[in-house]
């Protein structure tokens, strides 16, 4: 279910406000969760997993935790694409996000390893 967040070739008035609107910033935290899950599902099908059961498990946990449905993720990245620089900020808030993540999983492993 890889989730297409580039720059569409929408105008933004061509795309409605979707019904049920997700505001940035809790759309910010489920962006972050679907890089996340991206990375965990390749790890797993690059181990002999298979991607439409890793892809359903995973998917249904992130709409659970976020109570949303994919149609409404849909519509909700289709409308943020129909704003480039919207969208561009977004994603670089997600790329910040995972960057001081790995920092702090990189310094835990130094200091688990007692360096």
């Amino acid at each position: 279910m890889l989730i297409n967040t580039s720059c569409s070739t929408h105008q933004s008035e061509d795309i409605a406000k979707p019904e049920k609107f997700i505001p940035k910033e809790e759309f910010l935290e489920i962006m972050i969760d679907i890089r996340l899950v991206e990375t965990v599902i390749r790890q797993k099908i690059s181990l002999g997993g298979d991607i439409r059961e890793l892809t359903r498990y995973y998917y249904k946990d992130l709409f659970t935790k976020h109570n949303i449905d994919k149609e409404q993720l849909n519509a909700n990245v289709e409308y943020y694409a129909s704003f480039p620089d919207e969208m561009a900020d977004i994603n670089e808030q997600i790329v910040e996000y995972l960057s001081e993540l790995e920092s702090e999983v990189k310094e835990q492993k130094h200091i688990e390893k007692g360096e």
